[in-house]
């Protein structure tokens, strides 16, 4: 996929995800809206006799796209962000991208050096050549691996 998307030439699909609780194990976890599971991801209650809880105002909008030159599908937020991969925590080693960055745009396929805490929050620290460079963990994705469409 080409990085910035024509929404208006590439076939696409609004894709909404719910944030769910569940009121047996006190767990979050999240579906489909229109798909809803029939048991609890977490502990396998089955939602027989209740149904979890929506978290009003959690829910993302993620679009289905398809590259039609290519027939290649891939996921993105409504804005055309890449999507985090909120099953995925990002880890010393991996090869990642930052994003919405103004002042170190060239953190492109750099490595994760460790991760740390600092004023509150959770942030990767990466090597750039022979420099480090903190940034907030919300914005580092993985970068594609080689031969991937981006």
């Amino acid at each position: 996929m080409p990085n910035k998307i024509d929404f208006h030439k590439t076939s696409n699909r609004a894709i909404e995800i719910n944030e769910m609780y569940c009121i047996v194990c006190e767990q979050l976890f999240y579906e489909l809206d229109g798909h809803e599971l029939d048991e609890c991801p977490k502990c396998g209650q089955e939602f027989e006799n209740y149904q979890p809880d929506c978290n009003d105002g959690d829910d993302d909008t993620y679009l289905l796209i398809v590259d039609p030159a290519t027939g290649v599908p891939a996921v993105v937020r409504r804005d055309g962000e890449p999507m985090l991969d909120k099953g995925y925590e990002i880890k010393p080693g991996d090869i990642v991208n930052v994003v919405k960055e103004i002042q170190f745009t060239f953190l492109k396929k750099v490595k994760v050096d460790h991760i740390a805490w600092h004023r509150g929050g959770k942030y990767a620290v990466l090597r750039f050549e022979d420099e480090l460079y903190t940034i907030p963990i919300e914005r580092v994705v993985l970068a594609p691996k080689e031969g991937a469409e981006q």
